[in-house]
């Protein structure tokens, strides 16, 4: 409580930066392992891609990636509302009560990135004619609308357990509320993809569990702010 009471008489972003370094700090451990976890579900569908078995990879990745990225949010969120958690547990929690969504949003953001591909490769093989860079302007469009919306969609599934419609509305609502927020988390997002290739991925023993804690942080930062401005 203590703790709580020192945050609240903070700034707002001194708190926010407060919260999530001590939410990663002081649960290193379990992050740690809720990270292995991860992983481990991703191994299938990594080593079927690396074997360039690229179908069996995209069919696995659904129903190990998906699942097992909303058991990673799932611990984060315990440790952003502060309440009791377990990497074990709230893993394979989060991953069995919400296998379902975790399904629907790794094969939804498959065929996006597919479609968007396909658009690229059609605009350059055909010699970028205005129709072809229309179709690809048209992916590139959508992609950026469902990546600022996804900062927050995963992280109001497992803080709020709402169903995939009510949290794609208000994902979308949060994103368009706050512009500037939801960007810096997509270019966390991006830095930590290339910093993570940069060191031969390493880094990928813990740098998604800290990106869980910096987006179900900032969500809901955004969602307690937002009903306090109201």
């Amino acid at each position: 409580m203590s703790g709580r009471a020192e945050r609240e008489t903070l700034h707002p972003d001194q708190a926010f930066v407060r919260k999530v370094w001590v939410d990663s700090w002081s649960n290193l451990a379990g992050l740690l392992g809720a990270n292995l976890l991860f992983l481990l579900w991703c191994a299938p569908s990594t080593l079927a891609g690396l074997l360039r078995l690229d179908a069996l990879a995209l069919a696995l990745a659904p129903v190990t990636i998906g699942p097992a990225l909303l058991g990673l949010f799932s611990y984060a969120a315990n440790l952003a509302q502060e309440r009791p958690a377990c990497f074990w547990r709230d893993s394979l929690r989060g991953f069995r009560s919400r296998f379902d969504a975790g399904v629907i949003l790794s094969a939804v953001a498959i065929l996006i990135l597919g479609a968007h591909r396909l658009a690229l490769a059609q605009a350059v093989s055909s010699g970028m004619p205005a129709g072809a860079v229309a179709l690809w302007a048209a992916e590139v469009a959508v992609l950026a609308v469902l990546a600022l919306t996804g900062v927050h969609l995963v992280s109001l599934i497992v803080l709020y357990r709402l169903g995939l419609r009510t949290a794609f509305r208000n994902a979308l609502l949060l994103a368009l509320a706050h512009p500037a927020p939801t960007l810096g988390v997509v270019g966390a997002g991006v830095l930590t993809i290339l910093a993570a290739r940069a060191l031969g991925w390493g880094p990928l023993v813990i740098l998604p569990a800290l990106l869980a804690v910096l987006v179900v942080n900032t969500t809901l930062f955004l969602v307690r702010q937002h009903h306090t401005t109201r």
